[in-house]
């Protein structure tokens, strides 16, 4: 099994080829790599919507009067990219919604042409970016 990985803490379990990423592209090279190497039989995952760009480098004074901006831009489609390549893989994705879970989910499957969505609610107690554990709304298919 291959888990690829953006930056995180957690260890990796025995027995998985882990590949770290910083970058949603590196995300999708990665699994393109994973998925059309010939020894995968189903993929899951994908990464958040948008990244900043442009930010520079280097500590920015506060004694700067005029405003700051970030610029976001939209992340390559990895879940879209890898349904389109799957051959006759499974593509499973994840849908981490705030709000309709189960109406962006469906649409989320729909969309991305993939196999299975995975809905969460990640307003729910347990459940999110920011704990240990996890709790699975839904699957639609």
């Amino acid at each position: 099994m291959i888990l690829i990985s953006g930056p995180t803490a957690l260890e990796t379990p025995d027995r998985v080829e882990r590949i770290d990423v910083r970058t949603a592209e590196e995300m999708l090279r990665a699994a393109q790599g994973a998925l059309l190497g010939g020894n995968c039989r189903g993929i899951c995952g994908g990464s958040g919507g948008l990244s900043s760009r442009g930010t520079g480098h280097g500590k920015k004074s506060s004694a700067r009067k005029e405003p700051l901006t970030i610029r976001l831009e939209p992340n390559p489609d990895i879940l879209a990219t890898l349904a389109k390549e799957k051959g006759e893989r499974l593509v499973v994705g994840f849908a981490a919604e705030t709000d309709h879970v189960a109406e962006n989910a469906r649409k989320k499957l729909a969309a991305k042409n993939a196999d299975l969505i995975v809905a969460n609610d990640v307003t729910a107690e347990g459940a999110g970016f920011d704990v240990d554990t996890n709790i699975v709304n839904d699957f639609f298919a």
